[in-house]
């Protein structure tokens, strides 16, 4: 999205020069595009990713305070070993605790089987903004340095970028509905 951003930012040859209601459709599109990328990679990396793993690093690192208790000389016996009993009570309970917070990131990432359904659209709008983002740096290119011979066909590339649009717009309508 930042190399469609930098061809079609106001200083640049605008790449539907003749056509100005596709140059803003273009404008819009990479607007919505590049706020959707943003939305997604910020849930994924914040909330599936970041707000499962604090969870867990947070209960692991008051295991290891546990731990230093118990290994203290004037520390309680009794008080130490429960207190580190109710964290984890061996090594297998931090295993599945690792193992229930990595199911956590792959359900909330949705790259479960049950989700397949949500992932295959989610994959369906990043398809289609990469091939909006090919067409304006195809279109760009033919139009800085055209090849020999060859003309732009700026009015079916407009009706591409129509169509991409529309599928993107349909599509994130069936995201949101589903959701």
């Amino acid at each position: 999205m930042r190399a469609v951003y930098r061809l079609t930012r106001p200083k640049c040859i605008h790449v539907f020069e003749t056509l100005p209601e596709t140059q803003q459709l273009v404008l819009h599109f990479r607007f919505m595009a590049q706020s959707f990328v943003s939305v997604l990679s910020a849930y994924i990396a914040d909330t599936a990713v970041r707000g499962n793993v604090d969870a867990f690093a947070v209960r692991l690192q008051a295991a290891e305070a546990a731990i230093h208790i118990d290994c203290s000389p004037d520390a309680d016996i009794d008080a130490a070993s429960h207190n580190h009993l109710t964290l984890f009570a061996d090594v297998y309970a931090l295993m599945q605790r690792h193992s229930r917070t990595l199911d956590a990131v792959l359900a909330a990432c949705l790259l479960r089987g049950a989700q397949h359904a949500l992932r295959d659209i989610i994959r369906s709008i990043l398809e289609t903004i990469l091939e909006f983002a090919n067409l304006v740096g195809n279109a760009h290119r033919a139009m800085v340095d055209p090849i020999a011979g060859k003309k732009f066909d700026e009015p079916g590339a407009a009706l591409r970028v129509e169509a991409l649009f529309m599928k993107f717009k349909k599509t994130r309508e069936v995201l949101v509905g589903s959701i």
